[in-house]
This record gives C-alpha cells, sequence and structure tokens, in this order.
C-alpha cells in the first residue's frame, strides 16, 4: 500500500482538534493510502483514519465544505455513539482535512458474510432490533444518510452496536425527521441487505421497525418504498457496471479472434479451447473431449471434458447470409451475455458467471463467437427436481411463489430475460434459485408491462407443460407473482385476459 508523504500534515490550520494533534507522534506517523478518488484520499494511521478532501472553485466560493461536515455529523452521532469519535478538522490552501477514531470491528459487508450464516435465529432477531434502533437515533437526531453501503456500517464490538463511518454525502436537518423522511431513509437501507437477508429476516426488521414508525405496517407504503428502493438499485447498478466491468476483466486481441477473461482465468485455459473450436476441422462430435449437448440453428452447446474441470460452451454461429451480414452492426451475442452475465451478479441475482469469451471478426464462419462457463451438473438435476415438487399439490404452490418472487425482483432490478423458460432456472439442494441462458437478456431502466407478462407468461407456459394443465399453471403462477405486485395485484382478471389473448 502506498504511504502518504510525510509532509502531507505540514502547514495544516487545525480548527478542531483534541490532545493528540498536539502530539509529535501524530504528526510524524506513517499514514497507509487505503482508498483514492479524484477528490478525495483516506489514509489509515495507528488508531486514526485522516481523509482529505480538495475543493474545487465551486466549493470554495459557496462554502461547502465536506470535511467540516463531516467532523460535525461525527460530533453529533458520537453523543449517541453512533460515530467514531472525531479527532479533528483543519484546513490548508484548498486542501482540508478531517480525523476520527478508527472502529474496532468489523464492517457490516464482512459480518453479514463471516458471521451472520452461522448464527441463530435469536441471535440474528438480536441485531436485527440493534440496526433498526439504530435507523430510530438516526431520524432522532435528524439525520439523512443516502451512503447506506455495507462497507460504511461498522459493528463496534467495543459498545457491541452499529455505527456509521463515511458521512460525506449525509446532511443534518434543525430538528427530528418526519414520518414521511425517516421512510424514505429506509429506501436507502433496503439495498444492500438483499443480497443477505431472507424474507423472514426482512419480515422480522419490518416488525421491529413499525413499533416506532407505525407507517410501515401499510402494505401500500411497503410496497412503495420497496419501487423506491428497487429504482435506487437500478440506477446505482447500471452507472457502476462500466467500471466493475472494465476493472473485473482482461481484454486480448489475437489473430483475429476478441478475447475477453475475468482477471483470474488461465490463459492456457483460452489457449486450448481456441485452438479445439476455432483452429481444428470436422464435425464437433468428432472433435476429442468435447461433447455435444445441443445443435440448434444459431447456437452449438458443448461439454469439454479436462482432466482437472468440465467447461460449459455455448457456441454461437450465423444461421444464413443476410443474418450474418446483421452481425456486423451488433454487438455480438457473446458480449451482451457477459455483460447481463456482470450485471446479475452486481444486483445479487444468482447466475453462472461465465470465464471468458472468444469473439471472431467473421461472422459466417462454424462458429463465430463462444462463452466458456463453468461445468454445473445440478443443471441436469434441476429440472428432475421441479418435476418431481410439481407433482405435490403442497410443494407445487410453495415453488411458485419461490419463482415468481425470483422472477418479480429480477424485473424490479431491470431485467428482462426474454426466454423465461423453468429449464433456464436452476434449483439447488438448497432450494435457491439461479437464472443462466443470457442470450436474450435486456438491461432496462424500468420493465415495460409487456416484458413483465411476456416474462411471466413464458414461465407458466414452460411449467404447464410439466403438469399437464397449461391453463391452470397460468393462473396460479400470476396469482403468486401478483402477491408481490401490489398494482397487479387489483388488475388481475384484466392482466389475465391480456396473457390469454397473447396465448392466441
Amino acid at each position: 500500500m502506498e504511504k502518504s508523504p510525510p509532509f502531507i500534515l505540514n502547514g495544516v490550520s487545525w480548527e478542531q482538534k483534541s490532545s493528540l494533534i498536539d502530539d509529535k507522534n501524530f504528526l510524524e506517523q506513517d499514514f497507509i493510502l487505503i482508498k483514492e478518488r479524484p477528490h478525495r484520499k483516506v489514509f489509515q494511521g495507528k488508531g486514526l483514519f485522516l481523509k482529505v478532501y480538495r475543493l474545487g472553485g465551486a466549493e470554495l466560493l459557496f462554502g461547502r465544505d465536506a470535511a467540516r461536515k463531516e467532523y460535525v455529523l461525527s460530533e453529533t452521532l458520537y453523543q449517541k455513539r453512533r460515530a467514531p469519535r472525531p479527532v479533528a478538522y483543519g484546513k490548508r490552501g484548498s486542501w482540508r482535512f478531517f480525523v476520527s477514531k478508527r472502529v474496532t470491528g468489523q464492517s457490516l459487508e464482512v459480518f453479514l458474510e463471516e458471521r451472520w450464516p452461522g448464527l441463530h435465529l435469536m441471535e440474528r432477531k438480536k441485531y436485527l432490533k440493534k440496526f433498526t434502533i439504530l435507523l430510530k437515533d438516526l431520524a432522532d437526531l435528524g439525520i439523512i444518510q443516502p451512503d447506506f453501503h455495507l462497507d460504511n456500517i461498522f459493528w463496534n464490538e467495543n459498545h457491541d452496536d452499529f455505527v456509521l463511518i463515511d458521512l460525506q454525502r449525509a446532511w443534518c436537518k434543525k430538528g427530528p425527521l418526519s414520518k414521511v423522511e425517516a421512510c424514505e431513509q429506509l429506501r436507502y437501507v433496503i439495498p444492500p441487505f438483499l443480497r443477505h437477508l431472507s424474507r423472514k429476516e426482512m419480515f422480522y426488521a419490518v416488525s421491529f421497525l413499525s413499533r416506532w414508525q407505525p407507517e410501515i405496517r401499510r402494505r401500500d407504503s411497503r410496497f412503495f418504498l420497496s419501487r423506491l428502493a428497487f429504482r435506487d438499485i437500478r440506477i446505482h447498478s447500471r452507472k457502476k457496471l462500466p467500471r466493475r466491468l472494465k476493472k473485473a476483466t482482461v481484454i486480448q486481441r489475437d489473430k483475429g479472434l476478441f478475447i475477453l477473461r475475468s482477471a483470474s482465468t488461465d490463459d492456457g485455459l483460452i489457449k486450448s479451447v481456441r485452438e479445439l473450436v476455432f483452429e481444428q476441422k470436422g464435425d464437433f462430435a468428432m472433435r476429442k473431449g468435447l461433447d455435444v449437448i445441443k445443435d440448434s440453428r444459431h447456437t452449438f452447446c458443448l461439454r469439454y471434458s479436462l482432466p482437472d474441470r468440465d467447461l460449459f460452451l455455448k457456441c454461437y454461429r450465423s444461421s444464413g447470409s443476410l443474418k450474418g451480414l446483421s452481425y456486423l452492426f451488433r454487438r455480438p451475442r457473446s458480449v451482451k451475455s457477459w455483460n447481463a452475465a456482470w450485471y446479475l451478479e452486481s444486483v445479487g441475482i444468482n447466475t453462472i458467471n461465465p470465464l471468458f469469451l472468444i469473439q471472431a471478426k467473421n461472422p459466417w464462419g462454424s462458429v463465430y463467437g463462444l462463452v466458456a462457463y463453468p461445468w454445473h451438473e445440478q443443471i441436469k438435476e434441476s429440472k428432475n427436481m421441479v418435476k418431481t415438487l410439481l407433482q405435490d399439490e403442497r410443494e407445487r404452490y410453495a415453488l411458485f411463489k419461490k419463482i415468481a418472487l425470483f422472477i418479480y425482483e429480477m424485473h424490479e432490478k431491470g431485467v428482462f430475460h426474454g426466454d423465461c423458460k423453468i429449464t433456464n432456472f436452476v434449483l439447488s439442494q438448497s432450494g435457491e434459485l439461479g437464472v443462466f441462458d443470457l442470450d436474450s437478456v435486456r438491461i432496462c431502466k424500468a420493465l415495460s408491462e409487456r416484458c413483465r407478462i411476456k416474462d411471466v407468461f413464458v414461465m407458466a407456459r414452460s411449467i404447464g407443460r410439466l403438469t399437464g394443465e397449461k391453463d391452470r399453471a397460468v393462473r396460479l403462477f400470476l396469482r403468486a407473482y401478483c402477491q408481490y405486485h401490489l398494482e397487479w395485484q387489483r388488475r388481475f382478471d384484466e392482466i389475465f385476459s391480456r396473457i390469454l389473448k397473447a396465448k392466441g
């Protein structure tokens, strides 16, 4: 890690400070750079954090000082032990400095990943209650924090409670938050937790919240907050996706081939697939290590067996000369699938992330592009498991609710699958759902009703084929979907009629 230059604190005029700032050891200690943005740097020292802001002309002109604001907010929150102790605020030219104590404990992201799965239900309820009390304290202090990332919340082991860090985007009102403002705060809280908490745990959290925020008991209010939260997820994820892709993927060009791979994928693996698929000639079934799973007009699906692992290769080919010509002017399907998988992963939708893709310039070749995935045996087992569950009326209803919720959340996060068949979903032994075959996926700012209806109908129809009761399956599955979509629940007969017309 990069160390701060020794003169970084020289000449700083400390307007607010504790006795630590007068200590020579503080001024001479090494601060390690742990985070850097164009106008902000965060350093870590011995028991301290140092944040350095560089103010622009507009900020200097209008007196916008993020460091001072963070110092004042930290002081306010520290009175209730809801923030680390603020140590100092200072300035030098266009630079502003904020120093605070370090928190002894884990970020909530680490806490939920490492400790949460091993906790009993009673312990989980205790932590959920403590978190809702944190929200009440914020409301009482009049503080709104729109930056509720899990890394900005820490479990303070010394105080056995939650604290907030990174307050540069927060703001404080003169008095306690109104009921509307307190509810508005919840829209920022919901998205970070959706990947970690079950619906039952979210229900417990809502019950704790309702003790001091009765408005949340109304179903309309919860639905409204949920829609706002999902809208924030869509906006945030679409904005962050290009940066995530750039950071996590490696681009290569070699002999007319365009290659995208994850940073951890071995070059030797890509080389062997490239030679086998693009450089060898003859029928795929005759090539060593390849098993043809599907051979359709547009795609080959292959299983590539290696000594240490198996891969699933989805290969794309042209279905005609004019079709091939159109591929010269469109984004390749392999790239679309790659980007869709990364988006789904970023918004917490369980999918199979690809290892790499290879795209050729010539769309008329036997294969002009492929995406490689790790092989999952559970994909084959999933269909049999679903068939078994559908035979029991009770299990069928529970399965419908699980799939409907998965698709509803997928839609709310801006994902239109386009080929939403039950065979394109994976049900694991633990009951967790996932989705794959992302060729037709579209990422939207907001899904149209037509897209929702198509996905719901395709899923219901595919389930109906397994049960032999197509119309009944459509009605039951739509009913399950409408449990989560309040607007559709009120328009059930109208939506069902539209689905039947689409079917016809």
